[in-house]
C-alpha cells in the first residue's frame, strides 16, 4: 500500500525524521491508543504493511485509520483500496518539478505606476529586486497585474498575480495548473529567500511577505496544507502572524499545534495593529525582524 499517499488523502500527518522513534523503512504517525509524552510513537512498515507503537505493540490496519481519521470501517477500506499496490520509497517534503515554468507572455519590468501601487501598499520600490516582481501591461490574460514569481529550490515553478488597479473581481490569479511546475499551494512563497533554518517568519499573503522582507514566507492565504507545513518543520523557530480575523487565528493556531509536533519553537503572533501584517509600521517590521533575525 501507497501509505504517504493515503495519509495525504485522508489527512493524517506523518513523520521520516525529527524524532528517536523515526527509522529507516518506518513511517510514524501519532499513537491514537496511548497516552504519556507526546511524539509519533506509531509506526508504519513499508516493507511488510502493518502499524506497531513503541509503546503499545501491534494495531490492526482497519482500526487505527479509523481512530486516526474518525471515518467509519467502511469509508476506510474504500481509502485503503485507493492506494493499494506496492510499497512506495519515502518521498522528499515536496517532489522536484518534471517540466518547466514560464512567466506569462508579455511580462516586464515594473513602471511607475506599478511602483506608486507598492508604495500605496507601504512596500518601497527595493521590493521589486529583491522578490524579482514583474508586470503585465494592459492585454492578456493577467493583464493590469503585478506577477510575482514563486521559487523552488532555485527553480521558477508557478506564480501569482496581482491586480494593482483593484478593479478586478479577482484580486489574485494564480499561474494555470497545468502551466505550473509545482502546485504553488503545497509551497511557500519566498522559501528560497529565508537566509538560515534557525527562524522563519509565516503569513498568508505576498504582500505581507514583501512587506516584512526575506526570511517571512507566505502560504497563499490562511488555509495552509501539510506539504507547507512539512517545509516549516524545517526551520528551527517559526512565527506565524496571520491576519487578525477570527478563523484566520484559528488557522494559524492550527498550525502552530501541528509544527508543536516537529520539536522546535513555534509562536503565534496575534495582530494588535490591525488585521493585515501588510500594515506593519517601519518600527514594527524592524522590531520583528531584530526578534526573528537579529538585525
Amino acid at each position: 500500500m501507497n501509505f504517504e499517499n493515503l495519509c495525504d488523502d485522508l489527512g493524517i500527518e506523518t513523520w521520516t525524521r525529527g524524532w528517536k522513534f523515526c527509522t529507516k523503512g518506518w513511517v510514524q504517525v501519532e499513537c491514537p491508543f496511548c497516552t504519556g509524552s507526546a511524539g509519533p510513537h506509531l509506526g508504519w512498515n513499508l516493507d511488510h504493511n502493518f502499524f506497531n507503537c513503541w509503546r503499545c505493540g501491534w494495531h490492526s490496519t482497519p482500526h487505527t485509520l479509523t481512530c486516526l481519521t474518525g471515518l467509519g470501517y467502511d469509508e476506510v477500506r474504500l481509502a485503503i483500496a485507493r492506494h493499494a499496490g506496492r510499497p512506495t520509497r519515502l518521498r522528499e517534503i515536496v517532489e522536484e518539478p518534471n517540466k518547466a515554468c514560464a512567466l506569462p507572455p508579455g511580462a516586464t519590468e515594473l513602471t511607475q505606476t506599478h511602483t506608486q501601487y507598492l508604495v500605496s501598499r507601504n512596500c518601497d520600490s527595493s521590493v521589486a529586486d529583491t522578490w524579482g516582481l514583474k508586470a503585465c501591461g494592459p492585454f492578456g490574460r493577467y493583464k493590469f497585474r503585478i506577477i510575482a514569481p514563486i521559487y523552488y529550490n532555485g527553480r521558477l515553478v508557478s506564480y501569482q498575480g496581482r491586480d494593482h488597479t483593484n478593479n478586478s473581481g479577482l484580486k489574485y490569479k494564480a499561474c494555470a495548473q497545468e502551466d505550473e511546475a509545482i502546485d504553488h499551494q503545497k509551497l511557500l512563497y519566498g522559501y528560497d529567500l529565508v537566509p538560515s533554518k534557525k527562524c522563519v517568519i509565516v503569513v498568508e499573503g505576498i504582500i505581507d511577505a514583501w512587506r516584512i522582507g526575506p526570511g517571512c514566507v507566505a502560504t497563499f492565504g490562511m488555509d495552509w496544507c501539510l506539504s507547507q507545513a512539512k517545509l516549516l518543520k524545517t526551520f528551527k523557530r517559526r512565527l506565524i502572524m496571520y491576519d487578525g480575523e477570527k478563523e484566520a487565528q484559528r488557522q494559524a493556531c492550527k498550525l502552530a499545534k501541528t509544527l508543536s509536533m516537529y520539536g522546535g519553537v513555534t509562536e503565534v503572533i496575534e495582530p494588535t495593529y490591525g488585521t493585515d501584517p501588510a500594515q506593519l509600521s517601519d518600527k514594527e517590521v524592524r522590531a520583528l525582524r531584530m526578534d526573528a533575525f537579529g538585525e
